[in-house]
């Protein structure tokens, strides 16, 4: 009887958060969530069915859910290590290449920021002495870094998740997002934005390409104009090509070239791997209907740059951030003063 019950109730997990899958937006942090909750029920839930005791009476098939489940569950309590151990490996790479520069320092630093902190956190959780104020602070501040480490986590496997359209569409509007000139002409990350563009145009031969790029100041004329210039040099109709040309930055980007298209389903997005999670948030956010593709970027560059990124989503979720930081304290206080009143 007890195993009938726990069938059913871990069946009725896997599939309601199948269900919880299925009709979240697949642009948000929280589908991913749910992805990784329901893999890991999915296959406990299959460790159930086989019996997690076949994996030492059994060789072959009958083990192999209960292998996957912890290969899984150990996948992703290790995923934040791994993170680390990414950022300071290509945070290496990136100096070697272009040199010490504060912008190429992030990842790296980062990365040892997040080793040495636990470290101390390590330490002062072990120490039979009680911590000095000096030491809370610091284990606040280590819970706060590790609480953004498994979130960026997270943010990575939407990242992912949202590389990938299983479902080509017939798409009516391709936006590409500019990314800075240099000398007037088009820089190697926005002629490979440009280039991804012009192949999912050739996929669909009834689209339009939206240049979206206003003018810099020391830009002697708007994005959107170079973007053209090089697509038609490409072979691209001039006729196909739509200018957004008053944007400064993704968010201007998005909304003013929805201002210009007629339909508001059918839409592609294009930008470089690192960026377009936060692209289709905004785009989310501005009821823009859509699905994006990344253009290839070097990898060693993309860390650096997905730093920056996850960054920028948490400024852009700043009110949501604020609240967990304000949940965080509470309850650390109230820890704090547990130990102080009671221990």
């Amino acid at each position: 009887m007890l195993s009938i019950l726990t069938h059913i109730a871990a069946l009725t997990i896997v599939l309601g958060l199948f269900i919880a899958l299925i009709k979240t937006d697949r642009r948000s942090l929280m589908f991913a969530a749910l992805l990784l909750a329901f893999l890991v029920s999915l296959l406990f839930y299959l460790s159930i069915v086989f019996d997690i005791t076949a994996l030492s009476s059994h060789a072959g098939s009958i083990g192999l859910p209960v292998v996957l489940f912890i290969s899984l569950v150990a996948l992703i309590a290790l995923g934040p290590l791994l993170l680390i151990a990414v950022l300071i490996i290509e945070g290496i790479l990136l100096i070697r290449r272009h040199g010490i520069r504060p912008k190429n320092l992030l990842s790296l630093f980062l990365g040892i920021y997040l080793i040495i902190s636990n470290i101390f956190f390590v330490h002062i959780i072990t120490q039979t002495a009680p911590p000095t104020t000096g030491q809370y602070i610091h284990l606040f501040l280590t819970i706060c870094a590790d609480y953004l480490l498994l979130l960026s986590s997270i943010y990575v496997v939407a990242s992912c998740v949202n590389f990938v359209n299983l479902v080509h569409e017939d798409l009516k509007y391709i936006i590409v997002l500019g990314a800075g000139l240099i000398n007037g002409r088009v820089s190697p990350i926005l002629a490979g934005r440009i280039d991804r563009a012009m192949t999912i145009y050739r996929r669909n031969p009834d689209s339009q390409l939206i240049m979206s790029g206003g003018r810099g100041p020391d830009e002697p004329h708007p994005e959107a104009h170079a973007m053209k210039q090089y697509a038609i040099q490409q072979g691209i109709p001039a006729e196909d090509i739509i200018l957004e040309e008053h944007s400064s930055n993704t968010f201007e980007n998005l909304k003013f070239s929805a201002d210009l298209m007629t339909e508001t389903n059918e839409i592609a997005i294009v930008t470089n791997y690192y960026h377009l999670l936060r692209a289709l948030i905004i785009a989310k956010e501005l009821g823009i209907s859509c699905i994006g593709y990344g253009a290839h970027t070097k990898f060693y560059f993309s860390v650096n740059a997905f730093v920056r990124e996850f960054i920028g989503y948490i400024v852009l979720r700043k009110k949501l951030y604020l609240s967990v930081l304000g949940g965080l304290i509470l309850l650390f206080g109230a820890f704090v003063a547990y130990q102080q009143l009671w221990l």
